[in-house]
């Protein structure tokens, strides 16, 4: 079996488009929480509304998993942004879009069944 440089080049690529939407999430919740979010064990995240009534308005999630989760639709966004770009004609960004999508549906999933539970 031989090593195509090419294919490695597609897929370095990419990875580089995911650590940039990792960088753009990072950066939009370092705006939000201050810049060493990352260094507290947990986050308690409040909400106030005037307008309407929040019912679970307090959350504590751990920083990463924040992270991730502002990651996954950025990263959603860009890769399905490029793969409509190039018309499904690249291998990578279908692959990294697949991937997402998966997770996507893995995600929803699990809140499916947390909602049928009750």
């Amino acid at each position: 079996m031989t090593f195509r440089f090419g294919f490695a080049r597609s897929w370095i690529r990419e990875l580089a488009w995911l650590l940039g939407s990792w960088a753009f999430s990072w950066a939009l919740l370092s705006q939000l929480f201050g810049y060493n979010y990352l260094r507290h064990p947990q986050l308690d995240i409040q909400l106030h509304s005037t307008y309407f009534q929040l019912h679970s308005t307090y959350f504590v999630l751990q920083p990463l998993l924040l992270t991730a989760l502002v990651l996954l639709p950025a990263a959603t966004l860009v890769t399905g942004g490029r793969v409509l770009a190039s018309a499904f004609r690249r291998s990578g960004p279908n692959a990294v879009l697949g991937l997402l999508v998966s997770i996507w549906a893995v995600l929803g999933l699990l809140v499916a069944g947390v909602l049928l539970r009750r």
